[in-house]
């Protein structure tokens, strides 16, 4: 059975949502948006499978309601939600976010684990500002902890946070987290946490990407023995995709199956490249390649790498019937020697490696 592409399944979301769009509004506007949960989940676990959803307020100085497809901290998924929001259409009284808001500090917030229950307002942390790295590690205490393994206060502790900076907010400011069961006396409570953030913000000048937008320079050894082995340097904005596939020696399983989405790498001969402009030449291919495919809206480039036999350009593709196509026009354009193949970052997908 063909699965249905990732593109097809956000313009059918959005088709189904401007339809309710109004709707929903008027049930949430009255105080019901419980009743909702079993007409979105089930839509929700058709096309987006490993995706959360919720619904929420929308920015101060808009009003109305929002709704939220996250990735649920996964990068992978994240740049697929990213794509998600960025075919919404204008639905008046609604805001679509691609991550999990932040939800201010409320002192009498609180979750359960089991029997025991973790009251936001109680948690405090002590701070390590990381200047290397434009992060801050965190040690955090609640009362509760004492009653609880490690794990779960490393659990909480990602929840609670989550909950008060953004799905996003805690990627992109916290570093090492360690939990304690004994108070420090220069603890503060967790909720002045976004306050120090803006505070550092302000005073270093950190400018703080979305992950899907942070690029990575990396460098390999190089060695033989499985496709892309041989990378030596490269670049990319999902350095998790390429940890995920060198250290399982190109048997990585996929980590978007059943999302109609493809991460994919062209790869072609070194030999091709000229010697001193090695990365204005990939980048003139992958720039010509990605200005077709976001005309199209059938994938993003998300970087490349050179090794000493082959040279590599990284897609994520929404279409990939429609999109492989436009790559291969492309490369076959620039008539590399000894020819040019695509293949799947992950061992098992329902892309076949092709060569040409």
């Amino acid at each position: 059975m063909t699965t249905k592409s990732f593109k097809s399944r956000v313009n059918e979301f959005w088709k189904w949502y401007s339809d309710v769009g109004p709707r929903f509004f008027r049930t949430i506007e009255a105080g019901n948006c419980k009743d909702l949960l079993h007409e979105v989940s089930p839509i929700v676990e058709e096309l987006f499978p490993g995706f959360a959803w919720v619904f929420g307020p929308g920015p101060n100085e808009v009003g109305g309601h929002s709704f939220t497809l996250s990735g649920s901290g996964s990068i992978h998924f994240q740049f697929l939600a990213e794509y998600w929001k960025a075919q919404a259409p204008e639905l008046e009284g609604w805001t679509f976010h691609a991550s999990r808001q932040p939800n201010g500090a409320d002192p009498v917030a609180a979750m359960r684990i089991d029997e025991m229950k973790f009251v936001f307002g109680e948690t405090q942390f002590t701070a390590n500002v990381n200047n290397e790295k434009e992060k801050v590690d965190l040690e955090v205490f609640n009362p509760s902890f004492a009653n609880v393994e490690s794990e779960v206060r490393v659990e909480v502790t990602f929840l609670i946070l989550d909950y008060i900076l953004g799905e996003y907010g805690t990627e992109q400011w916290i570093g090492i987290i360690d939990t304690t069961t004994e108070l420090n006396e220069a603890a503060r409570s967790i909720l002045k946490l976004p306050d120090l953030l803006h505070d550092l913000e302000i005073k270093h000048q950190w400018k703080k990407l979305p992950p899907t937008e942070s690029g990575t320079v990396y460098e390999c050894e190089g060695e033989e023995g499985f496709a892309r082995s041989d990378t030596l340097f490269g670049s990319t904005v999902n350095m998790t995709l390429i940890q995920e596939y060198l250290s399982s020696r190109g048997q990585m399983e996929n980590p978007i199956e059943a999302t109609g989405a493809d991460f994919l790498f062209a790869e072609f001969a070194t030999s091709n490249v000229p010697q001193g402009s090695e990365v204005e030449f990939r980048s003139q291919i992958i720039d010509s390649i990605e200005e077709e495919l976001q005309a199209s809206q059938l994938g993003i480039s998300l970087g490349g790498a050179f090794g000493f036999n082959n040279t590599y350009l990284d897609f994520l593709l929404f279409d990939t019937d429609l999109a492989v196509p436009i790559i291969r026009r492309h490369l076959e354009k620039q008539d590399l020697e000894g020819g040019c193949a695509i293949h799947a970052f992950a061992s098992e997908s329902n892309f076949s490696s092709i060569v040409f």
